[in-house]
């Protein structure tokens, strides 16, 4: 019976782990203004984005990932921006932006190109050490990793069937086989 618990909840974890990894997607939103004829824009547009590793110039990184039928309201608008994963690892990057009046099929490029930054956190995240995420996890915490270490009070059960790599010290209190 202890086993088959124990099966059951491993599971369970593997399948939280599971839903939370895709959680996460790679899209952003962008928020832009239009001007057309020295006048905001007003109507329905496609747009299409385009990133750079230059503000101008150069090759494209990716794209282009078109946003069609996007309502334009006093030149203002937001959509969705999604280039898929493994797009932004560090590097600084513009956004090339190009425009055309719904179905026409023809786009102007918009100029000049759109530096995206980070956000503070974002910033904050790239640079965090161990001591910046210490806390109480409420779900399974894997440690896969040769390089990983834990240091502190190790409250919970042990699941694993061996501790393979990283660095443990610190108490281990509860159930460990």
């Amino acid at each position: 019976m202890k086993t088959k618990l124990r099966s059951l909840i491993i599971l369970l974890a593997l399948l939280a782990g599971a839903h939370q990894a895709s959680a996460q997607g790679s899209a952003f939103t962008y928020q832009g203004r239009l001007i057309s004829g020295g006048s905001p824009a007003s109507g329905t547009y496609d747009l299409t984005f385009t990133l750079f590793g230059t503000n101008s110039g150069g090759a494209p990184a990716t794209g282009p990932a078109a946003v069609n039928n996007v309502v334009i309201t006093n030149g203002l608008f937001t959509v969705q921006v999604d280039f898929g994963p493994g797009v932004f690892a560090g590097t600084n990057n513009w956004l090339e932006i190009g425009v055309a009046t719904n179905g026409a099929g023809s786009f102007s490029t918009l100029a000049p190109r759109q530096e995206l930054t980070p956000t503070p956190y974002a910033i904050y995240a790239e640079a965090v050490n161990a001591s910046g995420i210490s806390g109480t996890y409420a779900n399974p915490v894997t440690f896969n990793n040769g390089a990983d270490m834990f240091d502190g009070t190790f409250y919970g059960e042990f699941l694993g069937g061996n501790f393979i790599g990283g660095i443990f010290s610190g108490q281990f209190l509860g159930d460990a086989s």
